[in-house]
């Protein structure tokens, strides 16, 4: 089956911060460090589908007992730190995360932590949290940690050849760095760096405790004023208890996005799923309620405890009385719904099933022998995300 370009797709769950004298601060000394806060950083749109991951390392690290690497670790020790958090101690098996940040990980190898210390002055050691967003051919990229402003500056002046294109300056509370012409591909294979991929000129923006990355210089400073609340942003746009549900829930990684982008009556989104699966199976499922009815916004991720693995989902709606309907109907799809991608029932993969209404709040807990295809399939504007 296609897999629709709004998708993001995957996400596996599993898990330490220390304290020291190396640039960084314990997760639990960041006050700042939540997830709304670094959120807060995507401007927002209300095209926002699955397009809002966050993954936050330090919750990673913390549930596999890990220790957080020393600023100036080798790479093989910086390679085990992700190995340990990101994949369970095992390179190969699934990951505990998806689609993690380029900026972060490059091609995945060892020696990228190393890049990421030389051209930028930051790596795994100062690193909490990662949000990347994408819509409206828009790449935003936001790091919560605790960082060195002054190894930042120096990383960046000294880091050969993209010095000689480099500008500084400020925008609001952060220093700037602008390289070259904003998203333009530089010349010459000297400038194709692990840190600028195909040789693009970033931008990036720096204090304490936050990282910026952009392509465009424009894209920098919509970053920043939604940040310091100058701009609408993601949080404003979902609603911040959606955040913090999830957050609450025992995830380290999830995406959110809103009603609007997954509303079927949508022309552009019926259009996709009728064209995938046929405007009659859309249509009957409509008219037996087998799709959610409408709602505010969602956000969704998948957690580990001690009794397995299991798939968390926020509906936020306008008020009570939508949130009992789809309380309902969420409930009725999880046994007698089917998946569009292979028109089996839901039933055959979900073990379990806890369903709660809260107010204007519907949330779901799942679990499921095969919760990769379970969220998979979720993820990609099946049911239940999908609705009138």
């Amino acid at each position: 089956m296609r897999l629709f370009s709004l998708v993001c797709g995957l996400l596996f769950l599993a898990s330490s911060c220390t304290g020291g004298d190396n640039g960084y601060v314990d997760r639990a000394e960041v006050t700042e460090g939540d997830w709304f806060r670094i959120l807060s950083f995507v401007p927002g749109s209300s095209q926002a589908h699955n397009e809002v991951i966050l993954t936050d390392y330090g919750c990673l690290a913390e549930r596999t007992g890990v220790s957080r690497p020393s600023f100036d670790a080798t790479r093989q020790e910086a390679g085990e730190y992700r190995k340990q958090t990101v994949y369970g101690g095992d390179s190969l098996s699934a990951p505990l995360t998806y689609r993690e940040s380029r900026l972060v990980v490059g091609n995945g190898t060892p020696s990228h932590a190393e890049a990421m210390t030389s051209e930028l002055g930051f790596n795994w050691s100062n690193i909490n949290i990662v949000v990347e967003a994408a819509m409206s051919g828009e790449h935003y990229t936001a790091i919560s940690g605790n960082f060195d402003v002054a190894t930042i500056r120096r990383a960046v002046r000294e880091s050969q050849p993209w010095n000689q294109d480099l500008v500084e300056t400020r925008i609001d509370d952060f220093d700037a760095y602008l390289w070259g012409q904003a998203g333009s591909l530089a010349p010459g294979i000297a400038r194709h760096t692990p840190i600028h991929a195909q040789g693009i000129g970033y931008r990036l923006g720096a204090r304490s405790n936050t990282v910026l990355w952009t392509q465009e210089t424009s894209e920098l400073e919509r970053m920043v004023g939604a940040g310091n609340g100058k701009l609408r942003s993601i949080p404003t746009l979902l609603g911040s208890e959606v955040i913090d549900r999830l957050e609450g829930s025992g995830v380290c990684s999830a995406y959110w996005g809103t009603g609007d982008s997954t509303s079927v009556h949508g022309r552009d989104l019926y259009g996709l799923i009728a064209g995938e699966y046929g405007k009659s199976v859309v249509d009957s499922l409509i008219e037996e309620d087998l799709v959610l009815g409408p709602y505010h916004s969602y956000g969704l991720g998948v957690g580990e405890d001690d009794h397995g693995p299991f798939t968390v989902l926020v509906f936020s709606h306008l008020n009570e009385q939508q949130a009992k309907e789809n309380g309902t109907r969420l409930k009725r799809i999880l046994k007698d719904g089917t998946r569009l991608a292979s028109r089996d029932t839901w039933s055959r993969h979900v073990d379990d099933v806890e369903i709660k209404v809260d107010g204007k709040f519907v949330e779901g807990r799942l679990r499921s022998v095969s919760p990769g295809i379970l969220f998979l399939s979720i993820g990609n504007l099946d049911t239940p995300l999908i609705h009138e």
